[in-house]
């Protein structure tokens, strides 16, 4: 093996744990929001809402931070698995 290919072999490998951890922090943000829905649904006394209620959308005005940070993790896990593909190519083909 030259140099060259270990260092890109190297270098997928580290995008494959950047994108291992992006989905680890994707799967936390979509439980940090699953929580915070849940937590404020029981300060309401509500029980199951339908996305197209007015309840849904008070629930979602009060838990955008959350949203935003599932929103920020997805798009970082899409990134991730973008480069990640974007390197594996030569290897691979054009798949």
């Amino acid at each position: 093996m030259t140099k060259t290919f270990k260092t890109e072999l190297a270098g997928i490998g580290i995008k494959a744990v950047d994108l291992h951890l992006a989905e680890t922090a994707r799967r936390i943000a979509l439980d940090s929001l699953r929580q915070a829905y849940a937590t404020y649904c029981t300060k309401k006394g509500w029980g199951f809402i339908e996305r197209t209620s007015p309840e849904w959308a008070e629930m979602q005005a009060a838990n955008t931070k959350q949203y935003q940070a599932l929103k920020d993790a997805k798009a970082k896990e899409y990134n991730a698995r973008r480069r990640l593909r974007t390197a594996c190519k030569p290897f691979v083909g054009a798949a």
